[in-house]
């Protein structure tokens, strides 16, 4: 059966079916892809209203995530999504603040994360992952060796934080952090990405 544009009707489902939300996991590198290269493009060859809508188009794509898990907890009530939705509305917001800084061409683009950098490794490496494992538990998910995975490693990163708090005078200023973080962005949490597709995907089938 088509559709008023030549998709049939299983291939919207499909697509309807795609877990979206998932996206947060890549934050990482939309961030790189539409800021750090977006930006020093968009600033060589736009101005005026054009680098306005590119502003309000990168805007809409962090903050992806948070419509669209927005969108299924509203529908069918799922109050398990609602850490999810936290999560996803920060880190979005936090990568529109770094986006809007890269266009100003600051210096200290980053400094403004400094005073919140336990909260906000916190949310990252801790409450997201632990999130996308509750919500995916919740929609009907058996609960796998690779949805585990993910738990797991939102664990170990919370014990490492608390380490590193403890132990560690340079605080979330240290190398392992700084490993961790950037294995999670680029690395991790794709996999974990494409985990968590794959077991709702499964579900769904």
């Amino acid at each position: 059966m088509k559709g008023k544009h030549g998709f049939s009707d299983s291939s919207i489902n499909k697509i309807k079916e795609i877990p979206w939300e998932a996206s947060l996991f890549f934050m990482g590198w939309i961030w790189i892809g539409w800021s750090v290269f977006g930006m020093t493009l968009v600033n060589m060859y736009l101005t005026g209203s054009f680098l306005d809508a590119y502003h309000l188009i990168i805007g809409i794509i962090y903050l992806l995530p948070m419509f669209v898990i927005g969108l299924k907890v509203f529908k069918y009530r799922n109050v398990a999504g609602l850490p999810l939705i936290l999560c996803s509305f920060v880190i979005g917001a936090l990568a529109i603040v770094s986006h809007s800084n890269i266009n100003l061409g600051t210096d200290a683009e980053f400094n403004f994360l400094q005073e919140t950098a336990v909260v906000v490794l916190t949310l990252l490496l801790v409450a997201t992952p632990a999130s996308f494992y509750i919500y995916a538990r919740s929609i009907g998910c058996y609960n796998t060796r690779c949805l585990k995975l993910i738990l797991a490693f939102s664990a170990i990163n919370g014990l490492v934080l608390i380490y590193n708090e403890l132990i560690d005078p340079r605080g979330v200023n240290s190398e392992l952090i700084s490993i961790l973080m950037l294995s999670f962005l680029f690395v991790i949490g794709p996999a974990f990405g494409g985990i968590y597709v794959w077991e709702v995907m499964s579900k769904s089938s």
